[in-house]
């Protein structure tokens, strides 16, 4: 049986990170994976001679601990760049350096209906009510006006009915938290007054008050030179047996128990022990190892993703790197030009350009249809990402079932039910606290906690 300090279950992100910062702290590890490579929905899929990203399209440098980990993994094979450039729409109107709804072009009136309702709530100071549920939550902080289309915006985003989500989801949609009303020198003005203005509005990278811009303010981003973000995988698996971690590929986790203080892996014909577990996975999978038997997907609404790739010519792309579209009439909810960032423009001068459609898993087959690819299409030339053109070269689409999960009304009390009994089995395992999944998030997490509890 072999002996490690820390055995890391799940080589996605969380568990490379995490793989990465112990063996650099001299910790001896095992990353266990399921699949054939490490990299999870990091890893890219092959499309003519075109590597498609799941939606994760560029590495986030704007921290000492992303530029450290992000240099160090990819070595030679990085790319850098400092004009990192986004907008969003909710009409006609593209809005630079802004990525949450701009209503103040193309919806003056509605504008200038939503501050009064904000101001009315400014003035009347109002403790806002405990509810459990994110509706009732937004409504309350934002007011009728602003509540009547962002909870339209929101199914567009979430691919589903919102009714039933927590309010603990907040976090998780923040990006429809603070919306701009106006010019960015009329949202510095009420920014500045208090709190209040300042959690309900946003402004642009070009507004002036960097200190309004938060992280947004620098644009330091990374991406692999080679085959997409599957280079990063590649490079991460090479780094990490660099760095002296045991890779186990195709070893899927059968049963997890204690011995005294030790915990002890078993999979296939292979156990390790170690003094510590990190499970970077969904506790769901968690709960069927150990037979617990709490149903957590009942706690969560899955959000997933349909992807549709065209190839275009680059001289007819017209858009910034990523433009998030809010408008209600179309579907698609995020535009990227990937093959140009992502160096995959051909000596023809094709490329690629993607969408995104948010989408319940129940409904991706129907999403993933070629009716829906046309809409798609129709959706990319209509908001004016790329130039008229009556068809791409060509396209392509699959779909994600579940990029991520949003709680549900109560969830708490079967997800802290789950952890309790996780606990009392096994007290050296630890998981990833909720909310702290996102790439940025993790890091963050791992490097104020999660060391310190794998490491004491």
């Amino acid at each position: 049986m072999n002996n490690y300090d820390v055995v890391i279950v799940g080589g996605g992100f969380s568990g490379i990170y995490a793989a990465w910062r112990l063996a650099k702290f001299g910790c001896n590890i095992a990353l266990i994976e399921a699949n054939s490579e490490i990299g999870g929905l990091l890893n890219s899929l092959q499309w003519k001679d075109y590597w498609l990203d799941n939606g994760t399209h560029n590495f986030d440098m704007r921290t000492t601990s992303g530029k450290d980990f992000f240099s160090d993994i990819l070595g030679d094979n990085i790319q850098t760049w400092d004009n990192h450039n986004w907008a969003s729409t909710t009409d006609k109107t593209w809005t630079y350096g802004f990525e949450m709804p701009d209503y103040s072009e193309d919806h003056k009136s509605f504008s200038k209906q939503v501050l009064l309702d904000l101001n009315e709530l400014n003035k009347k100071k109002l403790n806002l009510s405990k509810t459990k549920y994110c509706l009732k939550s937004y409504l309350d902080s934002h007011g009728p006006t602003l509540y009547s289309r962002q909870i339209e915006i929101l199914k567009k985003y979430i691919g589903s009915d919102p009714k039933d989500l927590a309010v603990d989801a907040r976090q998780s949609l923040s990006i429809f938290d603070r919306p701009k009303l106006g010019t960015d020198a009329e949202m510095v003005s009420l920014k500045t007054l208090d709190k209040f203005w300042d959690d309900r509005l946003g402004v642009t990278l070009f507004s002036g008050e960097d200190k309004f811009s938060g992280r947004n303010s620098s644009k330091n981003y990374c991406y692999p030179k080679k085959k997409g973000l599957k280079g990063f995988c590649l490079s991460a698996h090479r780094r990490l047996l660099e760095l002296g971690v045991t890779i186990l590929l195709d070893t899927p986790v059968k049963d997890i128990s204690k011995n005294k203080s030790e915990i002890i892996v078993s999979s296939n014909n292979t156990q390790l022990k170690s003094k510590k577990l990190f499970w970077s996975l969904p506790e769901i999978s968690l709960n069927k190892i150990l037979g617990i038997n709490v149903d957590l997907t009942k706690s969560v609404i899955p959000v997933g993703s349909c992807f549709f790739a065209f190839e275009v010519p680059k001289k007819a792309i017209k858009g910034p790197d990523y433009m998030h579209d809010f408008s209600e009439k179309r579907i698609s909810f995020r535009y990227n030009k990937m093959g140009v960032y992502s160096a995959q423009t051909k000596l023809n001068g094709n490329t690629i350009i993607m969408a995104e459609v948010p989408s319940h898993p129940a409904n991706m087959k129907k999403n993933l249809s070629k009716n829906m690819t046309k809409k798609v299409w129709r959706d990319i030339c209509e908001v004016g990402f790329v130039s008229s053109l009556d068809s791409p070269i060509d396209s392509y689409s699959w779909g994600l079932p579940v990029a991520y999960t949003l709680p549900k009304v109560n969830w708490q009390k079967d997800y802290n039910k789950s952890k309790e009994i996780i606990s009392s089995k096994l007290p050296n395992l630890h998981g990833i606290a909720y909310g702290y999944r996102g790439r940025n998030s993790f890091i963050s997490y791992y490097d104020n906690l999660l060391h310190n509890q794998l490491t004491e």
